[in-house]
């Protein structure tokens, strides 16, 4: 016999839920978000692709106001702050851009890079590692394996280079001479410092970049398949080379210049890439190092030797190229991408000849979409005491929304 029914359990369960609790984690977050954030619509377009600018639609931010008395800012941290003076316009006051120095330091900006002196110390080109570098960079073009890919993607040999729905698959010979070779068109991709948005429409730039990082999806056919990724920035020609090795894989980077006689020569023993597996590639120069990612995990990452002034005066990238041979492969996906990339153009402070000396306590800031920004290069270092807050979240609209830090 049922001693209670629905009526009696929906009860029971009303008095065990823990409303007491419910009702002050509600009430907590309520006084966190009154009395420790606020929020700001962000206006203009000097932070695109990161945060996206409109008086009326751009991002809204979720600031946390305590965040940097409680931490240092650092490098690279995105900072909210107040502009003081009576030349400041209202709808100015408040600003969101990116650390580049902090007090104490020098800056310069010389060909898109950041050269820094620390106090007592001697200037050094920043150097990102790929983890901090791969959150920040910019899309540059993607290739959506449409019926016009062949536009884009070009195939040396027709016959050894089919397009399929969603994807290219390259089948190359035992004999290395005989490889499959798919190059990137040199109109396919304006390597400058502008940026692919969320809809797919360019935004041209107005430099050229040369910090760079391509991005594959790769399916391996063969366990037999030998892979190798080419490209050239300025003058330097880069050359990565997957083979498989019993047991595992290696990978190989070659370089030279055409500028100089140095050479770069680096190998590294890898785990399998196996055949049937979607697999994501990822080749790069960036900061004047090159480096090579399988899944997300760097296996091979060298310093570039000789000078870069060569490099900044010969060009931009070009000739980018993936052969295959003693094997086939299904490419599902083929993109392009920057660094961020910071320019001296019209600015008064860290200009190329001359450094910037930021004072103690005070922050030297950037922003991302450099052409379209007005910061610490046109109106000088900031206060810490004038640093609002943190922006921690991208709360409107939904389809921004993101977690920032």
């Amino acid at each position: 016999m049922e001693v209670g029914g629905p009526a009696s359990r929906r009860q029971g369960f009303l008095a065990r839920f823990p409303w007491r609790a419910l009702l002050a984690l509600a009430l907590l977050l309520t006084a966190v978000r009154v009395f420790l954030c606020t929020t700001l619509r962000v206006p203009s377009g000097s932070m695109e692709p990161t945060l996206h600018g409109d008086e009326a639609i751009g991002d809204e931010l979720l600031i946390f106001k305590p965040y940097y008395r409680l931490f240092t800012p650092g490098r690279f941290d995105l900072v909210v702050f107040e502009r003081k003076g009576q030349d400041v316009k209202s709808d100015d006051r408040i600003a969101v851009k990116r650390v580049a120095a902090t007090g104490g330091e020098s800056i310069r900006i010389d060909d898109g890079d950041l050269f820094v002196t620390p106090a007592r110390g001697v200037e050094r080109r920043i150097v990102k590692p790929y983890d901090q570098f791969r959150g920040m960079l910019v899309p540059l073009w993607r290739e959506p394996f449409d019926a016009g890919a062949s536009g884009r993607l070009l195939a040396r040999d027709p016959g050894r280079v089919t397009h399929e729905r969603g994807a290219v698959v390259l089948a190359g010979a035992m004999d290395e001479r005989d490889e499959a070779v798919l190059e990137l068109a040199a109109d396919a991709v304006r390597f400058d410092d502008g940026w692919l948005d969320e809809r797919g429409v360019v935004h041209e730039g107005k430099e050229a970049v040369r910090d760079v990082l391509f991005e594959l999806e790769v399916e391996p056919k063969d366990a037999t398949l030998c892979l190798i990724f080419e490209f050239t920035v300025g003058n330097d020609r880069f050359e990565f080379t997957l083979t498989p090795r019993m047991p595992g894989h290696a990978v190989e980077i070659t370089g030279s210049s055409v500028g100089d006689d140095t050479t770069l020569t680096a190998s590294a023993r890898i785990r399998y890439v196996e055949p049937g597996t979607k697999h994501r590639l990822e080749f790069w120069h960036v900061d004047r190092q090159v480096g090579f990612a399988l899944d997300e995990s760097v296996e091979l990452e060298r310093p570039v030797p000789g000078d870069a002034r060569v490099l900044s005066l010969a060009g931009e990238v070009n000739t980018v190229r993936l052969r295959a041979h003693r094997g086939a492969a299904r490419i599902t996906r083929f993109e392009a991408w920057r660094d961020l990339h910071s320019s001296d153009r019209d600015a008064t402070n860290a200009r190329r000849s001359d450094a910037f000396d930021v004072p103690e306590g005070e922050l030297f800031v950037l922003g991302d979409s450099s052409f379209a920004s007005v910061d610490s290069r046109q109106f000088g270092s900031i206060p810490l005491a004038d640093v609002v807050g943190a922006p921690l979240v991208v709360s409107a609209p939904l389809r921004r929304l993101r977690w920032l830090r």
